[in-house]
């Protein structure tokens, strides 16, 4: 579940680049070239962060149909829209990157953090008092589940694709089934991380505002 090198954004980038660097080699004019506009792909990207959002709607949707009424299908069903939401953001990945600019590195790790440590997150057989969900004093909001990622290390994967799938898949049905502490926690800990990675990837389509990118701006995004 890492980025792949082959999306169409970064093909364009590629084909881009090649074509000036042959423009250049049978040009021997000492006029050195300007900016090159490659605000071609700026539509291309916001197709594909569009397609991402809203594949994570879809997951959203799913994960609350699983939370309403938890059994191995509508948990089947909200595996299938989360691999579907990230093969969506990992076509995103690229545009993403050209229309958030410096941004990107943050975006990237509030929605696609990876390693997880899944202790961090929810217990474990062998400590069962440890995470997120059985730390009692921890208040589970939006805001607090944003200040535990990453809190003291990378690796304390708070939010994103990779804490919902570890949280859905790494639990029995039964884990989300009553109205005991633990699974009031671990079900709100779940729509919370669903709803926070909609909001994410909503924040990089609302704060694109480039109307314009040039060939060098693209290939260091």
């Amino acid at each position: 579940m890492k980025p792949r090198s082959d999306r169409p954004v970064v093909r364009a980038c590629l084909a881009l680049a090649a074509l000036v660097t042959l423009a250049q080699c049978g040009d021997p004019g000492p006029a050195a070239p300007g900016p090159v506009d490659a605000s071609f792909v700026l539509a291309d990207a916001g197709r594909t962060l569009r397609d991402a959002t809203s594949a994570v709607s879809l997951l959203n949707t799913a994960i609350r149909r699983f939370l309403s009424d938890p059994d191995e299908e509508t948990r089947a069903s909200a595996v299938d829209a989360l691999y579907l939401a990230h093969d969506a953001w990992l076509e995103a990945w690229a545009g993403a990157a050209v229309l958030s600019g410096e941004s990107m590195s943050a975006h990237a790790y509030s929605i696609d953090a990876w390693p997880v440590t899944p202790g961090f997150l929810d217990t474990l057989p062998e400590y069962p008092q440890s995470g997120m969900v059985a730390d009692v004093t921890l208040p589970l909001n939006a805001s607090s589940v944003r200040r535990q990622h990453g809190f003291s290390d990378d690796s304390e994967v708070a939010m994103g694709f990779h804490a919902i799938w570890h949280l859905l898949t790494d639990r029995t049905v039964d884990d989300f089934i009553g109205s005991d502490e633990l699974t009031t926690r671990r079900r709100l800990l779940l729509g919370l991380q669903t709803e926070l990675l909609f909001t994410d990837l909503q924040t990089i389509g609302n704060a694109s505002r480039r109307e314009t990118v040039t060939l060098l701006a693209l290939m260091s995004a």
